[in-house]
């Protein structure tokens, strides 16, 4: 996916098992190595999160482009107790 020239924006947050907001969370990016009609952008960036309790959750993380396109994607994980 090819970000344009454009500053890129980002959201992060985390769900529940739900799909329900459980909190925000600050997505920075730190580097960004731009792609070509064959190659993808590739971003770097950091995450703060909260204190999770233990559970399943989902981190949903948007990318909006400079020109508006916005993609969003997410992954489950788990917090295991201590």
């Amino acid at each position: 996916y090819n970000l344009g020239d454009g500053e890129v924006s980002t959201s992060a947050r985390f769900l529940g098992a739900d799909g329900k907001e459980v909190q925000p969370a600050v997505l920075t990016v730190t580097d960004r190595e731009r792609g070509s009609a064959a190659r993808p952008d590739r971003l770097t960036a950091q995450l703060k999160a909260p204190d999770l309790a233990p559970g399943e959750y989902r981190l949903q993380v948007s990318l909006t482009a400079g020109g508006g396109d916005r993609q969003t994607s997410s992954i489950p994980f788990v917090v295991a107790k201590r």
